[in-house]
């Protein structure tokens, strides 16, 4: 390029000079001319001559022009070498058309144009390439400075071993001290994992097959690493050497965190497949996929004949499918399934009382992939539960009827004092009156006194009794026979009935029953008995009639036409001791209504009382099939 701007300014002053030496003779030659044609006219020599230096002119003229043209072109092309020398590729080179040999310089100009163009742009694609080449470089290195990936060359032929920095913290060796050879490398492995590591190692290098293997290492300090290494085997492509090109990443805490896992996984399989419960998979239709051996034990069928079965044929009773449907609706519906009690069949065709608890099985995108069952037989649970219920309502029972013992007894206690001292205080204040008669000799009076002795006796006599009567009431009930409440009815009535006026009338035809008759009979009697002792008029009625409650309990209730009860006494009546009139007025000892509520609560009935006016109805349920009461004496 210097060459040709060095010869161009040459050419351009020799044109000039050119120029300059032909101008000035043909311009004294064109004076002396004219000067001299004027003087020799007739000398036609001297025109010829005249004419031929006329015709030299022109010719040195038109050549002048020519080169002045071509030292025109030639700067032209001067200024778009200096141009492509600059690198300024926008400027357009002239003369690219011209046949001529010009035109061949501005061709070969655009292609040298074209070619500087072309290296420019590899320059500067090859620095682009430098810079990515390096960015990339640089994260490696920090990626395999963060990830401790270790990187590593082996050359086979060589022996030599070639490491990154990562490589020498994670053997936790020198890097001044190692020797980077295979031995240095061998001797860094467990030895339990050496002899399978060189196999793998030895059958890459001669397959050229990829090395993949994980094995033990042992850092100084004796700490054991886990480490997975991978290789690819090629020929160096300088040397046609064969190396190797691998990665090397620190895996203990993945192998440890699996071998724990294994651990879990294989104690969670030994309490799945010996667990009393039946744990069982299946699929979200509900097909079995998995039966572990309490299923077995608990429903009879094997793994082999239950697994690839749905649930719903295998387990459940006919009437109940429907609860598959429903318990797998409510698992997709994310609504969560705990101790649901209801009943599965076993092999043999027995019902199994179990609960049952769902939880969904989903995969990594939370999409439900299965359901887990757990079912645990409550059979004996519920017997249990059904036992110390009986036996909580067995203790109730008890305890009210031990507080309702005691407060008979502390009303015994209270009311006897009185009742049981009033008859012997009698006999007592009579003894002495026999006395003093007998002293005065008043015979007569005697006797008298000798009659109200007796009643008093005889009152004591029926108080005692009447009380043996409650106590026993409820605990020797008799014999559990079927009996025609219409005939105990009548023969009642006629055995008590002391009036000749008083009848007795059924409402409606009594029903038979099977029942305990001794407590039945002792409820009937005291109401007659009460009836006909307060009858204040010589005729009268007393009516018995019957009616169902309900599937359990039957009412019989009793009414006359006697004076009646007034509302003020309707609860005391019913209490041991408890007389509406005196004694000496009419003879009583005021335990029979207290003797029939307590034996008609006895058997979990009740009894009621109705008196407005004259008249009074008592009513009493009675179990229409009563069981027999073990007796406590």
């Amino acid at each position: 390029m210097n060459a040709q701007e060095n010869i161009a300014p040459k050419v351009v002053l020799k044109a000039a000079l050119v120029v300059a030496t032909t101008a000035i003779p043909i311009c004294v030659l064109g004076i002396a001319v004219i000067f001299f044609w004027k003087n020799l006219a007739n000398n036609s020599t001297f025109k010829i001559l005249v004419v031929a230096v006329i015709v030299l002119i022109a010719t040195i003229a038109v050549a002048s022009l020519v080169i002045s043209n071509l030292v025109d072109q030639l700067h032209k092309i001067r200024r778009t070498i200096q141009a492509i020398a600059k690198e300024e590729f926008t400027q357009e080179i002239p003369f690219l058309s011209n046949p001529n040999a010009i035109g061949d310089i501005a061709r070969s100009l655009e292609t040298l144009k074209d070619h500087l163009i072309a290296r420019k742009e590899l320059e500067t694609r090859l620095r682009q390439l430098v810079v990515t080449l390096n960015e990339s470089r640089e994260r490696l290195e920090l990626t395999t400075h963060v990830n401790q990936i270790g990187i590593w060359e082996y050359i086979v032929d060589e022996g030599k071993l070639i490491w990154n920095d990562t490589m020498f913290t994670m053997y936790g060796r020198n890097k001044n001290y190692f020797t980077n050879d295979y031995a240095a490398w061998k001797q860094c492995i467990y030895p339990d994992d050496i002899d399978n590591t060189e196999k793998l190692f030895e059958a890459s290098i001669k397959t050229l097959n990829p090395f993949s293997s994980k094995f033990r290492i042992v850092q100084p300090d004796g700490t054991l690493k886990y480490l997975h290494a991978k290789a690819k085997i090629e020929h160096h492509a300088d040397s046609k050497n064969l190396r190797m090109l691998g990665t090397t990443i620190d895996v203990t805490r993945e192998e440890l965190a699996l071998a724990k896992l294994h651990d879990l996984e294989a104690l969670r399989s030994a309490i799945v497949e010996f667990s009393d419960d039946a744990i069982i998979s299946k699929t979200p239709t509900g097909v079995i996929t998995s039966w572990n051996l309490g299923a077995q034990n608990m429903f009879g069928f094997s793994a082999e004949e239950a697994i690839g079965k749905p649930i719903r044929n295998l387990l459940f009773p006919p009437e109940l499918f429907h609860q598959e449907d429903t318990l797998l609706a409510q698992v997709h519906a994310g609504t969560e399934v705990k101790h649901f009690e209801t009943v599965r069949l076993h092999k043999n065709g027995d019902l199994i009382n179990v609960s049952i608890t769902l939880s969904p099985i989903k995969d990594a995108l939370g999409n439900i992939i299965g359901i887990s069952a757990i079912k645990r037989d409550i059979t004996e649970a519920i017997r249990t539960a059904n036992m110390l219920s009986a036996r909580k309502l067995e203790l109730e029972h008890s305890n009210n009827e031990l507080q309702r013992s005691n407060k008979e007894l502390e009303t015994f206690a209270y009311v006897a004092s009185h009742d049981l001292k009033s008859p012997l205080r009698g006999i007592a204040q009579l003894s002495t009156w026999i006395e003093e008669d007998l002293d005065s000799k008043e015979y007569e009076a005697v006797a008298g006194h000798t009659v109200l002795l007796r009643n008093r006796i005889q009152r004591m006599e029926k108080l005692l009794d009447d009380l043996l009567i409650f106590y026993r009431a409820g605990k020797t009930e008799g014999t559990l026979i079927e009996v025609d409440v219409n005939q105990i009815v009548t023969e009642l009535f006629e055995i008590q009935n002391n009036k000749p006026g008083l009848r007795l009338e059924l409402v409606n035809q009594l029903p038979r029953l099977l029942t305990l008759s001794t407590p039945f009979e002792l409820i009937i009697r005291n109401l007659f008995s009460n009836a006909i002792k307060h009858h204040d008029k010589e005729e009268g009625f007393i009516k018995v009639s019957s009616k169902i409650i309900n599937d359990q309990l039957f009412e019989f209730t009793v009414c006359d036409d006697g004076p009646g009860i007034p509302v003020q006494y309707h609860q005391r009546i019913f209490g041991m001791f408890q007389t509406l009139k005196p004694r000496d007025e009419l003879e009583g000892s005021g335990m029979g209504l207290a003797l029939i509520k307590k034996i008609v609560e006895t058997y979990g009935g009740e009894v009621t009382l109705k008196s407005e006016g004259r008249g009074a109805c008592f009513s009493f349920s009675w179990p229409q099939n009563i069981r027999r009461r073990q007796d406590n004496d």
